[in-house]
């Protein structure tokens, strides 16, 4: 995100607070706030505004956040999951809610060993839909979910079945993407985006409520905690290197004390 790549962190002026997903204590509210309550436990969701991303990230000790960025945790779901529960599994779920698979079909996905890809796993199996890295020419699998891109654009258009949809999320492997214009003619494969962003935007609060909740479930049911090192703000160098770090094992976490 800080990086450029993606355009989820624009800020118009600075200093500048980044910082995407989050969990939080919430030690004030406002007149006319509902839905939260002092003391709960929250979920920050900067993306979840009909405007984009609002002004205020979640690398910080104290924010200003407005009701609709904020979603009560269930005391069940520890502080560790909680933090990273919006990006990587509502990327993953919003995958699968695209691909719309059946149970018992196959679907490919790239960077299977990443920390989304390991949740996109344990998701699909929630589902009854299996997961594979490689399939052989012939029925091809139901779809595939990609964050590579670049050339690997090509051998997913060979893979998949006809109709097949190829959702991209990511673009490890540069800006551009091959496909096979025979693929995209004669068999009908779809190759399209999917922007986390924009997924959210289009859901209103409710759904996108209900979202959460089967996603709190899901990470509660079962599901291993990848979660790397962990670094007080006033590291937050010392993190955002280690994040860069292949085989971290985990997402990296800052901690406010």
């Amino acid at each position: 995100m800080i990086s450029g790549l993606y355009p989820a962190f624009q800020p118009t002026s600075y200093p500048a607070v980044p910082g995407l997903e989050g969990v939080a204590q919430v030690v004030e509210v406002g007149k006319s706030v509902k839905s939260i309550k002092t003391g709960q436990r929250v979920v920050i969701v900067p993306a979840k505004s009909q405007k984009g991303i609002t002004k205020e990230g979640t690398w910080t000790q104290y924010g200003v956040y407005s009701e609709e960025n904020l979603f009560v945790v269930p005391n069940n779901v520890p502080d560790e999951i909680a933090a990273q529960a919006f990006i990587n599994p509502v990327t993953a779920y919003g995958l699968l809610d695209k691909i719309n698979a059946p149970k018992g079909e196959y679907i490919i996905q790239t960077a299977a060993a990443s920390v989304l890809g390991r949740i996109l796993i344990q998701f699909a199996k929630s589902r009854g839909i299996k997961t594979i890295n490689l399939v052989r020419r012939g029925k091809g699998a139901y779809g595939a979910v990609d964050t590579v891109g670049g050339k690997i654009g090509l051998i997913l258009s060979h893979s998949v079945k006809d109709e097949g949809l190829i959702l991209l999320y990511g673009g490890l492997g540069g800006l551009e993407v091959s496909v096979s214009t025979v693929e995209l003619i004669f068999r009908n494969i779809h190759y399209t985006g999917f922007y986390l962003t924009k997924y959210v935007i289009d859901l209103d609060k409710e759904e996108f409520r209900k979202i959460f909740n089967e996603v709190f479930d899901l990470l509660n049911n079962g599901f291993k905690p990848f979660t790397g090192d962990k670094y007080p703000l006033d590291q937050v160098s010392d993190a955002i290197h280690q994040s860069l770090k292949p085989g971290r094992g985990g997402k990296v976490l800052l901690v406010h004390n």
